[in-house]
C-alpha cells in the first residue's frame, strides 16, 4: 500500500500502530533506508507512527501526501 502512495494510485495515509514499540526495529530500518539513499525522506514520511489509536487517526485526519514529481523521480531512476 505505501508503494500505490508513493506512484500516486490512492493519497489515502499509511500508518503503524507502534504499541509498547513493537514496530521500533522497522522504523529504525526505514530509517536507515533514507540515510543511505535508497529511500527517499518524502516516501519516507508517507508512514504515519504513533503509539496512541486516537492521536494515529487524527494524523490520517490532517495527512497531506507529498507531491511528488513522478517525471524526475523516473529519469532520475533510468540515469542510475
Amino acid at each position: 500500500m505505501v508503494t500505490w502512495a508513493q506512484l500516486g494510485i490512492h493519497p489515502k495515509p499509511c500508518g503503524l500502530l507502534n504499541v509498547k514499540q513493537y514496530y521500533d526495529g522497522l522504523l529504525d530500518f526505514l530509517d536507515h533506508t533514507v540515510s543511505e539513499g535508497f529511500v527517499e525522506r518524502e516516501h519516507r514520511s508517507m508512514i504515519l507512527v504513533d503509539e496512541d489509536p486516537e492521536k494515529l487517526l487524527q494524523k490520517f485526519e490532517t495527512y497531506h501526501p507529498p507531491v511528488l514529481d513522478k517525471a524526475k523521480w523516473v529519469l532520475q531512476l533510468s540515469s542510475d
